[in-house]
């Protein structure tokens, strides 16, 4: 291949799509209520790294839990966990103005593929010097399963400038995660 890009999940401690940040066990949204409810901001650059995404019960804690998924009862974004509300920008602007947001679920994951741990490439796996590393995850306030966006379908990733700059028009996919 003349170029070799490769994807990698590369998340914060405490990112938003751990159910561990939210008190949950890990695929808790199998239980038959579905992903944890969050609000969410589009910004004007387009760019997941300036995403976010805001739980919804943080917004109103009297949600209705029967029917939704939502942290443990007593559970306050506050006292147990206020990193992902702090400097998020989506709690922010839900919270003021919550026309100018959307909704969206979140799937809920074991801790993965975090920075400081276990985010790298198998050993087995050939990866040469010049080959690209496109990192997504990297916004504790929003998850990005594809290398293109974000899950809000509305954030890119550098992927596709890096395909543009490039000249990249027929891509081969393969991975585990592709």
């Amino acid at each position: 291949f003349d170029e070799v890009i490769w994807t990698q999940d590369y998340h914060p401690a405490g990112h938003i799509s751990f159910g561990s940040t939210h008190g949950l066990a890990p695929f808790a949204h199998l239980g038959g209520k579905g992903g944890l409810d969050m609000m969410c901001i589009s910004p004007q650059s387009g760019l997941t790294s300036e995403g976010a995404c805001c739980p919804s019960y943080h917004l109103n804690s009297s949600m209705d839990c029967e029917t939704n998924l939502c942290p443990p009862a007593g559970w306050s974004y506050a006292v147990n966990n206020s990193a992902i509300i702090t400097a998020n920008a989506a709690c922010e602007t839900c919270a003021s103005n919550p026309g100018s947001c959307f909704a969206q679920e979140q799937a809920m994951w074991t801790d993965h593929c975090l920075q400081d741990g276990d985010a790298t490439f198998p050993t087995s796996l050939i990866k040469n010097p010049g080959d690209t590393v496109v990192q997504k995850g990297m916004n504790k306030f929003v998850d990005a399963y594809s290398g293109f966006m974000d899950n809000t379908q509305t954030l890119k990733t550098s992927l596709d400038a890096t395909l543009q700059a490039k000249g990249i028009n027929k891509l081969y996919i393969v991975g585990i995660a592709t």
